[in-house]
This record gives C-alpha cells, sequence and structure tokens, in this order.
C-alpha cells in the first residue's frame, strides 16, 4: 500500500529549484552523517577508510543511540559526536539538519568505503538526488556473498553509502522526524523517487566492504525489516505472508542453482522472520 505524500507537488521536486543557484555546485567538500548504535566494534574501521579515501570533508556527524565506547573513538578520530535516542531514519533527518554542505553522505557505520569513491561517482552526483555504489559482506559463506551481491547489482536500494542531495533529501522525508520510521526508510525514499522520475544513480563496480561478521545477522535484520513494514504501512499487510510462500519456493531454485542445500533453511528463516516481525509489528 503506497503512502500519502503530504503537501509535496511536483514542482516542489524541481531539482533546480531545490538548491539555489549560488550554493556549492562544485563539490568541493562533503558533510558525513553516520547513524550509530553500539558500533564500537566497527566504527573504527569505517572512519579510518572514510577519511583515507579521496572525498573531501567538511565535517563528521555521528549521531549516536548506544551506550558503547563510540563517543570515545568518535572524538579520538575528530567526529562531530551527538548522543541521541533517534532511530535510524530520525538520526539520518537529524544529521541533515547540521550539515552546512549542498550534498552531503550517509554511510552506515560498519561500511568500508571504497577509496575511490568520490572520484568514481563524481561525474553522476549533480544530476541525481542520490547517487551510489554498492557493497560486499564479509561473510564466510562466499556463495550466499556473492549472490547478494549480484542481486544488488541489478537493482538500486539502501543507504548504506551515498551522495544526497540535502534540501531534497529533507524535502521529501519529513514524516521521519516523527519516528514512525525505522527500518525501510530507504525502501520508501527509492519508492517516491520511481513515482516522481526523480533521478537515483548506482556505480555496481563501486563495491564498498560490509563488516557484517556472520550470515544470522540477516535474520535479526529482516525481523527488524518486517516489524517496522507494519509500523510505517509501507507495504499491504499481504506483501508479508507473500514474500514468505514464495521465500519456499525460491529457496529450492536457488540451492538446485547453487548446488548447496544450506539455501533451504536460510531462505525459509530469513523469509519467516520478516513474516514474524511484521506479525510482533
Amino acid at each position: 500500500m503506497d503512502q500519502v505524500l503530504p503537501n509535496i507537488t511536483l514542482d516542489d521536486l524541481n531539482l533546480e529549484q531545490v538548491v539555489p543557484e549560488d550554493e556549492d555546485y562544485e563539490l568541493t567538500s562533503f558533510d558525513v552523517v553516520i547513524p550509530t548504535k553500539n558500533s564500537e566494534g566497527t566504527i573504527r574501521e569505517c572512519l579510518s577508510a572514510l577519511l583515507t579515501s579521496d572525498i573531501p570533508i567538511n565535517n563528521i556527524f555521528i549521531i549516536d543511540k548506544g551506550q558503547d565506547s563510540t563517543p570515545k573513538i568518535a572524538t579520538e578520530m575528530d567526529c562531530v559526536y551527538i548522543h541521541s535516542e533517534a532511530n535510524y531514519c530520525q538520526a539520518l533527518r537529524l544529521g541533515a539538519s547540521f550539515c552546512e554542505t549542498s550534498y552531503f553522505i550517509i554511510l552506515d557505520s560498519d561500511i568500508v568505503i571504497h577509496p575511490k569513491f568520490f572520484s568514481r561517482l563524481r561525474p553522476h552526483i549533480k544530476d541525481n538526488f542520490i547517487s551510489k555504489g554498492t557493497f560486499y559482506d564479509n561473510i564466510s559463506w562466499k556463495k550466499l556473498a556473492k549472490m547478494i551481491l549480484e542481486e544488488r547489482k541489478k537493482k538500486i536500494g539502501g543507504l548504506d553509502a551515498v551522495f544526497v542531495r540535502r534540501a531534497l533529501f529533507l524535502k521529501l522525508t519529513p514524516d521521519w522526524a516523527e519516528g514512525f520510521i525505522d527500518a525501510g526508510g530507504d525502501s520508501q525514499l527509492f519508492q517516491k523517487c520511481k513515482r516522481y522520475n526523480i533521478p537515483v544513480y548506482q556505480d555496481p563496480d563501486t563495491v564498498n566492504f560490509h563488516l557484517v561478521g556472520h550470515h544470522k545477522r540477516y535474520f535479526t535484520q529482516t525481523k527488524w525489516y518486517g516489524r517496522s513494514g507494519r509500523t510505517n504501512r509501507l507495504y499491504h499487510w499481504t506483501h508479508f505472508p507473500r514474500v514468505f510462500v514464495n521465500g519456499v519456493i525460491r529457496s529450492f531454485i536457488v540451492a538446485l542453482q547453487k548446488r548447496d542445500p544450506r539455501f533451504i533453511p536460510f531462505i525459509i528463516y530469513k523469509n519467516w522472520m520478516y513474516f514474524w516481525g511484521w506479525l510482533r509489528g
């Protein structure tokens, strides 16, 4: 079920109207927003890769909901640290409100960014609302990691590491500020882009590195997406049982294609967690 877009017209979404001519079109620097929650295990490596990449950085804003040593690491690495009880989407809105640059970067705290991220995407940034690469998951199950990467390359989605036009982002996400949307905000945002023909770009050959740890994390993640999907009514309720039923069929197809029977329990359980998250939402 599509969400209603209050107080937004096609004229509001005109890219040239959203960003005044006197703002920074030269792409000389970018603010970075990193939402975190107990990310001490990955944030240092994430920041090290960011700071040694070719991105010209203005400020790095870390919006943290956790209770670990993330603040200490952020301070050591000269970031602007902000503790907040905001959920994921609220944190992105909050970070964007602090940014000073016309385009800013959203970066997940467990992403090791490609060292040439800026130079590879630079030709596309001005012509798109969102410009991004994709990412490879660092898990020992290599067949699964390869399959997920191939799927990601075919369809743009996720705000894992992206250049975003700040003013338009704030116009498109007013409902995020209330906290009703946690996971799934990126799906909602890309739906709006598709509906209004707002240009987005993904370079499938610019691959970042995801410090995911273990494939079991997918189960927790899909449960989170299912719970949030019910809260924000991103999909009609029939979407979740359909995903589960289709997943059962798909699990056998993938297992045969990849010659790996582990895909059967993995895909079935992953989709069940998505459905269960919706049921418990």
